[in-house]
């Protein structure tokens, strides 16, 4: 999954981040950083876990409540071997 986030990242920072001058970020996995790079980010790109440890004390922090449009790919997924880690972090 993290090569697939990966591959998201390097495609839309081509297509996006240079063409429409926007930040497109790929978080870390380290929250401290993930932290900073959703600050600065306009576009992110994560990891269903990922985006689970960033997010789990979401109303303590302001970075991951100014998110304002949220795209999740693999939906599919949720049935599958990931779709307790998938599912989770889209209820917050």
């Amino acid at each position: 999954m993290e090569d697939m986030a990966l591959k998201v990242y390097n495609d839309w920072q081509d297509r996006l981040g240079s063409a429409l001058d926007r930040t497109v970020v790929l978080l870390t996995g380290e929250p401290s950083t993930d932290l900073k790079l959703l600050q600065r980010g306009k576009l992110i790109i994560a990891t269903p876990e990922r985006w689970d440890n960033v997010s789990r004390r979401w109303k303590q922090r302001k970075n991951v409540q100014a998110v304002k449009l949220f795209v999740v790919d693999d939906l599919h997924m949720i049935g599958g071997t990931i779709g307790v880690s998938t599912i989770t972090p889209l209820y917050r």
